[in-house]
């Protein structure tokens, strides 16, 4: 699939590139059993469950961004602060 995505331009490569990522993602989440999602290799780090949350948010984040539309997972005022308003 990759050495197809090579062969197209910039943009369509980018997205042949994100469904290669998306479908690993997804098949990560379906095939962790329910009870591991707690899973966490080391305390430092995101357990399982809080790794797929973060990169769904991102997801919100990256397409509202491309969208020019306010990413609907942020509210107002974290929007605010995040931007140094009060």
């Amino acid at each position: 699939m990759q050495a197809d995505c090579r062969r197209r331009r910039v943009s369509t490569e980018a997205k042949c590139d994100y469904k290669v990522v998306r479908d690993f993602v997804i098949r990560a989440a379906e095939k962790m059993p329910k009870e591991s999602y707690g899973f966490k290799p080391t305390q430092e780090v995101r357990s399982f469950a809080q790794f797929i949350g973060h990169i769904a948010d991102d997801q919100y984040a990256y397409c509202s961004a491309a969208k020019a539309k306010a990413n609907p997972r942020i509210s107002r005022k974290t929007r605010r602060t995040r931007a140094g308003w009060q």
